[in-house]
């Protein structure tokens, strides 16, 4: 019974540390581009009076605006 538990185990894990980072992803698009338009959408909303938390959002409605979707799977 031990032995099946651990081996469970092992497989949830290499199964979590196989899965691709989340990232910004448009079709045809380099991901050295995604990530200098993402810069791009922080650099324009970092001056702005806003929470933490809205200017994450509005970077994500920048990069939605640019044809971006986000992926984290």
């Amino acid at each position: 019974m031990k032995q099946l538990v651990l081996i469970l185990c092992a497989l949830s894990l290499t199964a979590c540390a196989n899965r691709p980072n989340p990232r910004w992803e448009k079709p045809g698009t380099k991901a050295s581009v995604a990530t200098m338009d993402e810069a791009k959408c922080k650099y324009d909303i970092g001056m702005a009076r806003l929470s933490e938390v809205e200017k994450m959002e509005m970077v994500d409605n920048c990069m939605i605006m640019k044809g971006y979707q986000w992926i984290s799977w």
